[in-house]
């Protein structure tokens, strides 16, 4: 008897209490809580003030401008290559074919000048009214999670990688906007003279050609205009072939204004554009991946070296 009450004093004393411990302690509710309360932030306030144009007026505003001038070098290089093939004989016909191309190249300028305008509220929207919330609410999930599911690491890693590429997409465009702006001032007065010439020697046709009616006629059509604009530079010089030499300098003058204001348009509106986003996710990349190896390089402390525990 004395060891079966013994053996049963033994197990009471050895028998392991339930643990009474809360599930989640009250760090983990409160991370949930404010995480949740980010995405409704999110969704409620950002979301809404980043996807209207009135947040990026100044933006708007840059990028209309460039609007303009894109399409006043399309249709200045379209207007000059047809004067050019109106001179006689084919002495500017490869310069009018060149400066014809430059047409569907400045096209493509523009519409990347339009896409990049409605990328500003797009990505504001998307960013903010979708990317950000998704996220919190896995980065909450990730909290709640036990220490030893895989998934909890996944979970806030794929969350944090997200919403920094999100954020540094959307920061990209308006700083990329200010950016090339400063950039095309330096040649602003180049790309409007190209511009302002064409349209001086256009305007000057039927001063070439003398006025003939009166004001009220249906004013001339475009070729009749362009062709009064090179036989007012042909008609300035005595003989035919002073005249085609005037006409080749003209020519080649204007080919190499376009030639510099398609490549600073270029510059501005497709290379620094795809290049700041770039560098910029890189530059995150590097700073992840650090902080991600230093936090797995740490060392981990085992039970038996903790203060005040014995081997």
């Amino acid at each position: 008897m004395d060891t079966i009450e013994r053996a049963d004093q033994i197990a009471r004393h050895e028998r392991v209490e339930p643990d009474r411990r809360p599930r989640f302690s009250r760090a983990q509710l409160a991370s949930v809580v404010v995480l949740l309360l980010l995405a409704v932030l999110s969704v409620t306030a950002l979301a809404r003030t980043f996807s209207t144009p009135q947040t990026y007026a100044h933006q708007i505003e840059v990028l209309d401008q460039k609007k303009g001038t894109v399409m006043g070098l399309s249709v200045s290089s379209a207007v000059a290559s047809t004067a050019i093939s109106l001179a006689p004989g084919d002495a500017g016909s490869a310069i009018s074919d060149q400066l014809a191309g430059f047409s569907k190249d400045f096209t493509i300028i523009l519409g990347a000048i339009l896409l990049e305008k409605y990328l500003l509220t797009t990505l504001g929207f998307v960013v903010f009214g979708i990317i950000i919330p998704i996220c919190c609410a896995m980065g909450a999930l990730s909290v709640l999670l036990p220490r030893h599911n895989q998934w909890k690491g996944i979970l806030f890693a794929f969350s944090v990688h997200l919403v920094l590429i999100g954020v540094v997409v959307w920061g990209s465009i308006p700083a990329t906007v200010m950016l090339t702006d400063k950039i095309q001032e330096t040649y602003d007065e180049s790309i409007n003279a190209a511009i302002e010439s064409v349209s001086q020697t256009t305007a000057e046709a039927p001063a070439a050609e003398g006025s003939t009616g009166s004001g009220d006629n249906v004013p001339q059509d475009l070729v009749g205009q362009l062709s009064g604009a090179v036989n007012g530079a042909v008609s300035a010089v005595g003989d035919a072939a002073s005249a085609v030499g005037n006409v080749t300098t003209w020519a080649q003058d204007k080919l190499s204004a376009f030639v510099e204001s398609l490549a600073v348009m270029a510059v501005t509106t497709l290379v620094i554009p795809v290049l700041v986003p770039l560098a910029a996710l890189y530059i995150v990349k590097l700073a992840l991946t650090s902080a991600l190896g230093a936090r797995a390089a740490a060392p981990v402390a085992r039970p038996h070296e903790l203060p005040g525990k014995r081997a």
